[in-house]
């Protein structure tokens, strides 16, 4: 396996704190395959039934809920990790994924996907990452269910903020607004009165919580 794609690897989730050479032997045991995309191409759609796990590669993949296409739940970087709700979970999509750029993916099957966990650093990693999903997903619904567009804000800032109250907005504030289910407007006008009460600074694509004590 090239140098860069053992390194990749070392950042996916699962496989986090293991040995290289035991992520190479196990990843050959389970018959992992690699996965060229282009731009457009999309995994993990309603209706096509796929019980596999994807690790990014190489590229830009966004996650996106089923018939939400225009409102991304997250942005993958190479290490990232998608499709274990769909290994472990009810047929049907839960997020479709569709590729930003070209790249590569590497995909294991459900059936193969067993050799890793019968590893224990795999599944103590597995455990955490859906412990992490759960804590993810329960943030998420208390945005959504926030009192007013300020309260949205401010949970979500809370969230994303690195130890000094600052978070980095990745996105566009439009895609922001949509990911908070907020109209753009709305937005704006909380990001307006957030700062002239002082609880926020905005600096560009940063913002910069002053009282997290508020939240």
């Amino acid at each position: 396996m090239k140098e860069a794609v053992s390194q990749v690897l070392e950042t996916c989730p699962l496989f986090r704190g293991c040995d290289r050479s035991k992520i190479e032997l196990l990843l050959e045991q389970s018959r992992a395959l690699r996965y060229p995309f282009s731009p457009g191409d999309e995994f993990f759609t309603e209706n096509a039934g796929e019980r596999r796990i994807g690790i990014l590669l190489f590229g830009a993949l966004t996650v996106y809920a089923p018939g939400e296409e225009n409102t991304p739940l997250n942005r993958l970087k190479p290490g990232g990790l998608f499709g274990v709700s769909a290994l472990f979970g009810s047929p049907g999509a839960n997020t479709v994924v569709r590729a930003e750029s070209e790249g590569e993916l590497l995909f294991i099957g459900e059936e193969q996907a067993e050799v890793l966990w019968e590893d224990k650093c795999v599944r103590s990693n597995l455990i955490s990452f859906l412990t992490d999903r759960i804590c993810f997903l329960n943030r998420k619904i208390a945005s959504f269910t926030a009192k007013g567009a300020e309260g949205k804000l401010v949970r979500y800032l809370s969230q994303c903020a690195d130890a000094s109250g600052k978070c980095k907005i990745d996105s566009s504030f439009s895609e922001l607004a949509k990911s908070l289910h907020l109209g753009r407007a709305s937005l704006y006008r909380a990001l307006d009165k957030l700062e002239t009460e002082g609880v926020i600074r905005r600096e560009k694509k940063e913002i910069l919580l002053l009282s997290p004590e508020t939240v």
